[in-house]
């Protein structure tokens, strides 16, 4: 005090070699050395006249009027600022002492007793084994569950965490892989591009071996003309032929349609001029007045008798039917035996029941045993009569 050494009041303290006393919170120490603390915390002077109470740390505790910060005993834990030490990880708390966990169970820091796990636990026992995609929680010290990983992260069955997914790839919430651009794959770490020759869609995980060639960026293999590459899995795709009216030549990316007044069939590289048209090297021109024409032709057929109104085809006399050997090329052919066509008919028809014909016929005529009714139909001869060759 300038003259002597004073001792503290109650409830004040102070180190050697202090010049005042340090008020405390709640109260000193028996010898007025040092302030008490509520538990887990220890005074600590930080010059003559000056301290603070400071949290014990990690695996220490201290409780009521304990002069300092303890160890935990072993196989116990604490965290920072503890009163007390809990059993470590893959223990519990009988009540006396931390007893393992029993295997197949599992459970965290000052657990009071083991989760038991569907799949298994660890080596540690101090979590539960989770389906790939998933990663263990705790949600208390003796309970948990499998919970997704989260948006562009990853885990397998032995991982202990979910990883976060290399750039670029990506994944969706509870993956166990990531999935790569199209033109690499996924080789449990990272995308690897696909070597040459061989393409893969988005999210594959093995590159396809192209029969041709791969395209530039691998996204896909190529194709012979008229044929497009269709994926069907992350791992499998086949060529598949353009449809009709669609054509594809040489790298084309897709089948594309057929200009106006051009058609072409299933697997086509090229496009054609519809029947009655030809192609005079550079477009479609109809063919003239009497003239007629299929599906690609270059030149136009002039008909005897006359063209269909549409011009695809020729007209004929009756009996016979008109049939192309080339798109610019046909002839009237005579209808089948048993078949007919007469007129405007555009096709050689099957003679009706009980009737019959000879190759190139216009009508039919009724078997032996029939007749003709009013209505153009064959009829079976009723019983006790008979047919006559003039009737």
């Amino acid at each position: 005090n300038g003259q002597s050494c004073q001792e503290c009041a109650s409830g004040s303290a102070s180190p050697d070699v202090a010049t005042e006393c340090v008020t405390c919170d709640i109260d000193s120490s028996e010898n007025k050395t040092e302030c008490l603390c509520k538990d887990g915390m220890i005074w600590e002077w930080d010059g003559p006249s000056s301290g603070s109470c400071e949290p014990c740390l990690a695996d220490t505790y201290k409780i009521g009027k304990m002069r300092s910060c303890e160890s935990c005993p072993f196989s116990t834990t604490s965290s920072v600022g503890a009163s007390s030490c809990n059993c470590l990880a893959g223990n519990f708390s009988n009540g006396q002492s931390c007893q393992e966990c029993p295997l197949g169970a599992a459970s965290a820091d000052g657990a009071t007793e083991c989760t038991t796990c569907n799949i298994g636990s660890g080596a540690n026992k101090t979590e539960c084994l989770c389906e790939d995609g998933m990663i263990w929680e705790w949600d208390d010290p003796s309970n948990g569950s499998c919970k997704p990983c989260k948006l562009n992260t990853y885990k397998t069955r032995e991982m202990f965490s979910c990883q976060i997914c290399p750039f670029p790839s990506t994944s969706s919430f509870g993956s166990s892989s990531c999935s790569c651009l199209a033109g690499s794959f996924w080789n449990g770490q990272s995308c690897q591009e696909c070597a040459s020759g061989s393409a893969s869609p988005d999210v594959a995980t093995e590159c396809v071996t192209c029969d041709i060639d791969s395209s530039e960026n691998k996204t896909e293999c190529l194709c012979k003309d008229g044929m497009i590459w269709e994926w069907d899995g992350p791992s499998s795709g086949s060529c598949e032929p353009c449809l009709a009216d669609t054509y594809k030549i040489g790298k084309m990316r897709s089948c594309e349609s057929c200009p106006f007044s051009t058609t072409s069939s299933v697997g086509a590289s090229s496009c054609n001029c519809l029947a009655g048209n030809f192609s005079n090297g550079q477009s479609c021109q109809e063919c003239p007045l009497g003239a007629a024409s299929a599906d690609g032709a270059t030149e136009c057929t002039t008909c005897n008798i006359g063209s269909g109104a549409n011009k695809t085809e020729c007209l004929c006399e009756d009996g016979m039917i008109w049939e192309w050997d080339d798109p610019s090329n046909g002839s009237c052919k005579p209808c089948l035996r048993n078949t007919y066509k007469i007129g405007n008919m555009s096709r050689c028809e099957e003679c009706p029941i009980y009737s019959l014909s000879t190759a190139g016929s216009s009508h039919c005529i009724c078997q032996k045993g029939t007749f003709r009714t009013h209505n153009n139909t064959c009829v079976i001869c009723t019983e006790s009569t008979y047919f006559h060759e003039t009737a």
